[in-house]
C-alpha cells in the first residue's frame, strides 16, 4: 500500500486535525487504517494473565526508562518455565535482565543485538551504551551474536527457538523485518512468539500491529493475542495453547510485589 497517497488522503480529509496530530500520530492512524482495510483487524484479542505464575522471582530488575514491565518478564518466566528445555532467543537485548532473569528456566539462552560499536556509530547515547550488557557477565548458557537483524541472515543461527522474544527496532519496518525472519527461520511447530511494546501507556501501537500482521504468515493471525495487564502481543499455537491455562480476560488482576534494593 501507497504509504504517501494514504497520508495525502488523510491530509485531504481532515486537514487541521492531520496537521496537529503530527508525523509520529499520523503514521499511527493510517497503519490502524491499513490494518482494517486489509485483514480486519484493529487489536488482538485479549487474553488473562496467565494463572500459575504466583510465586516467581524477578531479580534483577531496575526501574527506568524503556525497560520491561513486571507483568512483562512474569510473563516470560512463566512461559520458559512451562516449556519443556526451553531454548530462547531475544532480540534487542540492552541491560540483560530479560536474559537473567530466565536463565535458570532455560535450556539455552541466546542474544541477538546491536554491538556497541555499531551503537556508536548510528549515534546512539554514551549513556544507554554504557548500560548494555549490564546483567549479561555470568550468564553461562548465553549465546550473543552482535548483528543489526535488518542485515543479518536469521538462517546463520542454525537454530529453532521454543519461545522468542522480540524487543528490538519498534519501527514498523523494524517489527516487519524481525517478524518475517522469525517465522521463516527460528519457529518449530510449538514455538510462542511474543511481541514486546504491542501497547504502550497511550494504548496500541499500530505501526507494532501492522508489522506483525504483515509479517507473519496470514493464517497465524488468529493466534495471536495480547495478554492483560502486559505490553505483549503472543503468538500461541493452537497445539499448545490449552496447556498454558489462557483464558479469554473477564477480570481485574491484583498483582503483590515485594520489593529487596540490593
Amino acid at each position: 500500500m501507497n504509504t504517501t497517497y494514504e497520508y495525502l488522503k488523510l491530509a485531504l480529509k481532515t486537514p487541521i486535525r492531520f496537521f496537529l496530530n503530527g508525523i509520529a500520530n499520523n503514521h499511527e492512524i493510517i497503519k490502524k487504517q491499513e490494518s482494517i482495510k486489509k485483514y480486519g483487524v484493529s487489536e488482538f484479542p485479549i487474553l488473562d494473565f496467565p494463572s500459575g505464575s504466583d510465586n516467581l522471582d524477578i531479580n534483577p530488575y531496575i526501574f527506568q526508562p524503556g525497560n520491561s514491565t513486571i507483568p512483562d518478564i512474569l510473563l516470560l518466566i512463566f512461559f520458559s518455565k512451562n516449556i519443556l528445555k526451553c531454548n530462547f532467543l531475544e532480540i534487542g537485548s540492552w541491560r540483560g535482565e530479560t536474559l537473567k532473569n530466565l536463565e535458570q528456566y532455560c535450556e539455552t539462552l541466546t542474544s541477538l543485538t546491536l554491538g556497541k560499536e555499531e551503537m556508536k556509530e548510528m549515534g546512539i547515547s554514551e549513556s544507554f551504551i554504557v548500560q548494555n550488557g549490564l546483567f549479561q557477565k555470568d550468564i553461562n548458557k548465553l549465546k550473543q551474536v552482535f548483528k543489526n537483524t535488518h542485515s543479518f541472515d536469521f538462517a546463520d543461527l542454525n537454530q529453532k527457538f521454543d519461545l522468542i522474544f522480540i524487543d528490538g527496532d519498534h519501527s514498523y519496518a523494524g517489527v516487519l523485518n524481525d517478524t518475517k525472519k522469525v517465522f521463516q527461520n527460528c519457529v518449530h511447530e510449538n514455538t510462542v512468539v511474543v511481541w514486546h511494546d504491542y501497547k504502550d501507556a497511550q494504548g496500541i501501537r499500530y505501526s507494532v500491529l501492522a508489522g506483525i500482521l504483515n509479517g507473519i504468515p496470514e493464517s497465524y493471525i488468529k493466534n495471536v493475542y495480547h495478554i492483560q495487564d502486559t505490553l505483549c502481543a503472543v503468538y500461541i499455537p493452537s497445539s499448545v495453547l490449552g496447556s498454558f491455562n489462557l483464558e479469554e480476560n473477564k477480570k481485574v488482576n491484583v498483582f503483590s510485589i515485594q520489593v529487596n534494593i540490593v
